[in-house]
């Protein structure tokens, strides 16, 4: 996967120290834009009315344009960024939606990798505290996953863009046939060009069958789909050798040259109360 997956855009893109916990989601919308080569000029209408440029001079800002070369991303975002005071965050929700159709309309395949389905639950049942069990979580997951996928289909509709809800376990990808036909079902969505939102199964995973988090569903799903790029929507400034929000000593890793020669300290837990 290391070698399929392009490096994220230079950290000097992303929101600096003093936004530290607030995801500027125009910031991470043009960088995603930028890294993938599509001039925001040519992708929206400017202010003076005037229309946008075509979806076939769209293609031109990609460096591969044929039918048969488009490039597949996948884009996942968090639970931190996904709510905000244990509300959803609709304008982070806006600006994925718009720049998942910028990215369609330039030719590119998109997925959507999504957390944020139990503090959706909890936000669902007046912002009730994070369960602790398992059966409290898969419980809030499945409650706030209707809320989600609505607030999904509401601001993809909104830019004319199809979606189709994909839940899955661990268990799917383990077993050879399972896996083949979750890659058969993903590459009819996106040749329909639907893009898939993809969430784990948390109903039904058990804890020694669970991907632990959706970075790591994610780098999955990126590998199944035999990606080009995939984009993490985070609330930090990008990866550190430690949690920056309680290790004053925490650095950023603009770029990773070896995964071997990778040394983070991940025991800080999630970033989020709902997390």
């Amino acid at each position: 996967l290391a070698s399929k997956v392009t490096p994220p855009p230079d950290a000097s893109e992303w929101p600096g120290p003093s936004n530290q916990g607030k995801i500027n989601v125009s910031i991470a919308r043009a960088s995603i834009l930028k890294e993938m080569g599509v001039d925001m000029k040519l992708a929206q209408a400017n202010h003076k009315g005037e229309p946008a440029m075509s979806a076939a001079a769209l293609k031109e800002a990609l460096h591969k344009k044929t039918p048969h070369d488009q490039k597949i991303v996948v884009i996942k975002v968090g639970t931190s960024s996904l709510l905000r005071k244990g509300y959803l965050h609709l304008s982070l929700l806006g600006q994925l939606a718009e720049t998942c159709a910028d990215l369609h309309r330039a030719g590119c395949k998109v997925i959507v990798v999504t957390s944020g389905a139990v503090g959706a639950g909890c936000q669902v049942l007046n912002n009730v505290d994070k369960p602790t069990d398992l059966a409290g979580k898969q419980a809030m997951a499945a409650i706030g996953m209707v809320r989600l996928m609505r607030m999904y289909d509401d601001f993809f509709t909104s830019v004319s863009q199809p979606i189709a809800q994909v839940l899955v376990s661990l268990d799917n990808l383990m077993d050879r046939t399972q896996y083949l036909n979750a890659q058969r079902t993903f590459q009819a969505l996106l040749a329909r060009d639907v893009i898939p939102i993809v969430n784990e199964n948390d109903t039904i995973a058990v804890q020694d069958l669970k991907f632990g988090d959706n970075d790591t569903l994610s780098a999955h799903i990126a590998s199944l789909c035999d990606a080009d790029y995939l984009f993490l929507l985070t609330d930090v400034d990008g990866l550190y050798t430690g949690n920056p929000n309680s290790d004053p000593d925490a650095r950023l890793i603009p770029l990773v040259e070896s995964i071997d020669d990778l040394d983070v300290d991940v025991s800080g837990g999630a970033g989020a109360a709902f997390g």
